[in-house]
Formats: structure tokens, sequence, C-alpha cells
């Protein structure tokens, strides 16, 4: 008789099913890439909530569900929008409701000085979590916690990633950290995140201010920025005639009026459409994009709103568009791994790394520098665009989970 194989284990953990699409993408690369890496092994993946993104998850042989200790911990809190009948009523005016208070994310830095003070005493009131996390690791052989940048002062988040990376340690699984970026801390979170590297085996990341913080506290990691871990893959659409709106923060609705000049003129140029999309199922995002959609039709732009359902149909839209601005980083890396050419409408540290990455730096305006032509003047040199990085992106991805991941 024939003796089975036995499977080897692997935990990956993450950011994901928190309703923000662009981390389902960097699930999903994760799981090919180090399925690629470790073709003998079950995977679990850890998961905050049940969401759209199990029925890609269930498709795939070699993957297990589990929960995240952070859901086990503190509990799931319900960020998507209800998208009944009251939807758009319920945009065009502030949300009233607030969370049940004791889901509220735990943010006050004396939560980390009484963890810190006593990590023991302080897990003692989660042994049921544990004990499940410890169950998942008894067969296991890696933890893996891959990117993006949910490492910083959401305080429940690193106290609950902490717990798992020290218990897949105590029970002797090798630990790497993958793809992300950290910070900014507080002085108190920074403690804890060098507790979290006390425990890990290797890590890498996305921008340089991760590499430069973590060096300088002292431990090693791979020196190269690597890029996001949802640029491992190539995903490519047939051209439509429309280009893509993502807006992000509320900042956004004090320059509404020279967007709009400036997308009146592409429209007029190229004779396309425009979709405004959201790549978070989350209420406020939403309102920050209904208020440019009834801007936009109010001023007789031919505009559509849609919401994805799932990060597959927010990949398909991006891909597919002639043109994408975007104040969301992964608007913009979806796009850019569609070969769609991309503006950031955003000047944080991680969006100067990813735009320097892809060589177009001169695409970065932050809100307060549009003018009523410039974010035009990049649509029309959209023909400048190199897309050859792409195949680069993904050598250098499997490269960097090759010398890490040992």
């Amino acid at each position: 008789m024939q003796r089975q194989k036995v499977m080897k284990k692997l935990i990956l953990s993450g950011g994901w099913s928190y309703g923000n699409l662009g981390d389902e993408a960097i699930l999903m690369t994760s799981l090919e890439l180090l399925h690629q890496r470790y073709p003998d092994y079950t995977i679990v993946v850890l998961l905050y909530k049940r969401n759209e993104t199990v029925k890609y998850l269930e498709a795939l042989d070699y993957v297990r569900i589990g929960q995240s200790l952070h859901s086990r911990m503190y509990g799931v809190q319900e960020k998507k929008m209800d998208f009944g009948g009251s939807f758009l009523d319920e945009l065009k005016s502030p949300i009233k409701r607030r969370l049940n208070h004791q889901l509220t994310p735990i943010r006050k830095k004396k939560e980390l000085k009484r963890f810190l003070a006593s990590p023991v005493e302080y897990y003692k009131k989660y042994g049921a979590a544990k004990e499940y996390f410890s169950e998942l690791c008894k067969d296991a052989d890696i933890y893996v916690m891959s990117g993006g940048g949910y490492f910083n002062n959401w305080n429940e988040m690193i106290l609950s990633k902490f717990l798992e990376v020290r218990t897949a340690k105590a029970h002797g699984l090798r630990t790497y950290m993958i793809g992300q970026t950290v910070g900014p801390f507080n002085a108190y979170a920074r403690q804890v995140y060098r507790l979290v590297l006390d425990h890990m085996d290797g890590c890498f990341f996305r921008d340089t201010e991760s590499v430069k913080d973590t060096k300088a506290l002292g431990y090693n990691c791979l020196t190269d920025v690597i890029p996001d871990m949802a640029l491992g893959e190539e995903t490519l659409y047939a051209k439509d005639n429309y280009i893509v709106f993502v807006p992000f923060l509320s900042d956004l609705n004090r320059h509404m009026d020279d967007i709009i000049e400036n997308i009146r003129a592409i429209v007029d140029d190229a004779g396309c459409k425009v979709v405004i999309t959201v790549s978070q199922q989350w209420p406020w995002c939403m309102q920050v994009a209904m208020s440019f959609y009834i801007a936009m039709k109010d001023k007789n732009i031919e505009v559509r709103f849609a919401i994805p359902e799932d990060y597959k149909e927010l990949e398909r839209i991006l891909s597919s568009a002639q043109f994408v601005f975007s104040q969301n980083l992964h608007g913009l890396i979806l796009a850019y791994r569609g070969h769609t050419p991309v503006v950031s409408l955003n000047d944080r540290r991680k969006f100067v790394s990813f735009m320097k990455a892809i060589g177009h730096e001169e695409n970065l305006i932050a809100p307060s520098h549009i003018t009523r032509s410039n974010l035009y003047d990049c649509f029309k040199r959209r023909r400048e665009f190199d897309f050859s990085n792409c195949k680069e992106f993904q050598l250098q991805i499997m490269e960097a989970i090759r010398q890490t991941l040992k």
C-alpha cells in the first residue's frame, strides 16, 4: 500500500478581511507566492472575519481558513456599508451611528503602558484566544505575517499580532514578516514593535522608512525596498474608454472644483466616460466618493459610481481603465499591475516609495498642489508610462521571499 504524503503547515496572518480590498489582493498574491515557495505545505489563512474573499480561498485545495487572534481577542467590528434601499440616502447625510463601546478599538496609550508593564498579566483574560492559536501551531512549521500597513499605532492590532508571533515562536515555528509598511509609532507602540522583532527570524519591507525604523532599533532586515506583495502578479484586461477616480480622504473635498475641471478637460479631450470607485468598503470612504459623484452629476459630467463587491471586481475596474487618479495606495497598485497609468493624490511615505519604484514621481500630486490643469497634464503624458517594471517587481518579491524565508 502506498504511504500517503503528510502535508506540512504554514500559518499566514495579515491585515486583510477588514473591508480594504487592496489588502485582499495582498492576501491572494501572498498565497500564490508562498505556495510556489512551499508547494508541499497546507497554508492556514487567518481571517478577521469571513468576507467576499472566502469564495476564492475555498477554491484553493492547499488552503485552510482560520480566525485571527485580533478577532478572537476583541470581537469583530462591521465597517462595511449596509447596501439596503436607503443606501444612497445614508451616504448623502452624515452617519450618526456609533459602534458598540465594547468593540471600540483600543487606541489609548495607557493600554499599551499596561501591557508593557506585564504582558503575561495583560494576556490572561485572552486565554481562550491563545489556546485556539496554540492548537493551530502544534503541527505547523512556519508563521508568516504579510503586508500591508497595519502595524502602527493601531494598538489592538499590534498587541494581538505580538501574541500570535510569541505563541508561534513558543511552539518552535520559524516566524517571518514580509512586505509590510510599519509605523509611524508612538513611544509605547514602538516598544511593542521591538518585542515583535525579538521573535522574528526575518523580515523585509515595502518602503524606505520602515527599513530605517527597523534598523534603528538594532534589527536586521533586507536593506532593499521590496515592492508591495500585490505587485507579485500582473492582471491584464482589455481597455475600455473610461478613466477612474478613487478618492479616499475628506481633504480632497477642499479641492473639488479644481479636480472636476481637470476631469472635464479629459472628458472633452478624449471623449471618455468617468467612473468613481472605492477600494475600501467603509462608509466614510463612500461618503467622500458620493460627494464627488453628486458634484460631477450637477456639472453634467457623465459619471458612474461603481462599488466593487470584492477585490476581483475592483481589479477589473482599474485594469480596464485608460487612466486612474487615486488617493488610495492599492488603487494605484492594482491599476499599475493591470498596465493602467496612474496619478497619486497622496504624498504619504508609502505613496512616495511606490511612485519612485515605478519611475513616475512626477505623477505624485498632493491635494494641496492640485491646480485647474495639472491632473489633465498628467493624463496627456499617459503614453509615456512604462510597465516593464512589472516583471522585475515579481522577480524582486520572489527573491526577497527566497532570501528571508529560510
